[in-house]
């Protein structure tokens, strides 16, 4: 809703027209012209992705899993929550299953939805979706062939605080640690909640 009552809220936008100039096999780009609610048009280019789905594997000692790749647009090795984008079709809860098992060998008994959240909206159709695994049952990775990642497993706590000093700079991770932070200590302002309907 709008913050000043006298000024009408803004809406949904017009797609004047849309060319595509690079389809690879992670995403799309296209260029756009859109019309705003408000009459301007403007022009820009948007990356079109399936999205992606992060699990935060939890044991019942209170550790958790996180991974380590390099990442070659950060010029850099992350620790993150194992992830990976969606196929076609498929439900956010069952890239999280695959992605959990795929990168860390473990499976889930239980999978909890934490939230949902747009990576980049200025310019990015990417969602992500987060939840929680636990009820872990170990096995073996099944890497593809352009992944090297290693597991590796700590303290909740510590994982929490190296969000806070820095040593965990990834958003989907740092914000499915910060929320499931919060659901574990009973907030009010965040609890629980079924996944919504996909996408």
């Amino acid at each position: 809703m709008p913050t000043n009552p006298n000024q009408p809220d803004v809406g949904a936008v017009r797609l004047l027209s849309r060319t595509f100039f690079h389809r690879g096999r992670v995403f799309e780009t296209s260029h756009d012209a859109i019309e705003l609610a408000s009459g301007a048009r403007l022009e820009l280019d948007v990356i079109h992705h399936l999205g992606g789905a992060a699990v935060l594997p939890l044991f019942e000692n209170d550790d958790v899993l996180l991974i380590r790749q390099y990442r070659h647009p950060a010029g850099q090795v992350l620790l993150e929550a194992p992830a990976g984008r969606l196929e076609p079709g498929e439900a956010p809860a069952a890239a999280a299953h695959r992605e959990l098992r795929e990168e860390t060998g473990y499976q889930a008994s239980t999978l909890t939805f934490v939230t949902k959240f747009y990576a980049l909206p200025g310019y990015s159709t990417e969602i992500l979706y987060c939840f929680l695994a636990t009820g872990l049952t170990p096995g073996s990775q099944s890497l593809d062939t352009d992944e090297d990642i290693r597991t590796v497993r700590l303290p909740f706590a510590e994982a929490r605080n190296l969000v806070y000093q820095g040593g965990i700079v990834d958003a989907k991770t740092m914000m499915t640690i910060l929320l499931v932070d919060a659901m574990r200590h009973g907030q009010a302002a965040f609890q629980a909640k079924p996944a919504p309907d996909w996408p």
